[in-house]
């Protein structure tokens, strides 16, 4: 594509150094996003983006349908998507994630499951963990918000 004779990304980098900007973040962020709403569509569950300007830290609810007979259930989860490059402490096996205090106190608190979906997209990755249920009754893990995914069970594929 080209705009007044140049490459986009020339053309791009002729613009205001005052403009508005978009982040390398931000676009992992919403690339991620994306990726897990078509894991979960290619597994045969309806993803709904929440797309929201007031998203506090849900980005989408999936919900639970009888895959073989497309039987809707009207059970809800809400989904959490953290999009990464890098993954801490990752090993062949496993990797961690630590939650911030203000998240995990956000997916805890509410009255739907939670999960949390790390994943890197330009490796074709993700991984999910139902939030309350790994923190519950775990006090050690509550004060570390460490989560530990194994890279086989956690995987979300179809």
């Amino acid at each position: 594509m080209k705009e007044r004779g140049l490459p986009i990304g020339q053309w791009a980098r002729t613009m205001r150094k005052g403009a508005k900007r978009i982040t390398r973040e931000q676009i992992l962020g919403e690339t991620a996003v994306q990726f897990i709403g078509r894991r979960f569509l290619d597994m045969g569950f309806p993803w709904h983006p929440s797309n929201a300007p007031l998203d506090a830290g849900i980005d989408g609810f999936v919900e639970i349908r009888d895959v073989q007979s497309g039987e809707a259930t009207n059970a809800w989860i809400a989904v959490q998507s953290k999009g990464r490059t890098i993954l801490e402490k990752e090993t062949d096996a496993t990797f961690e994630f630590t939650c911030t205090p203000r998240d995990l106190d956000y997916w805890r608190r509410g009255n739907m499951p939670v999960l949390l979906v790390v994943s890197r997209p330009e490796r074709n990755e993700a991984w999910w963990v139902s939030v309350k249920d790994y923190f519950r009754n775990q006090p050690s893990r509550q004060q570390s918000r460490r989560i530990v995914f194994d890279k086989k069970a956690n995987s979300l594929t179809s």
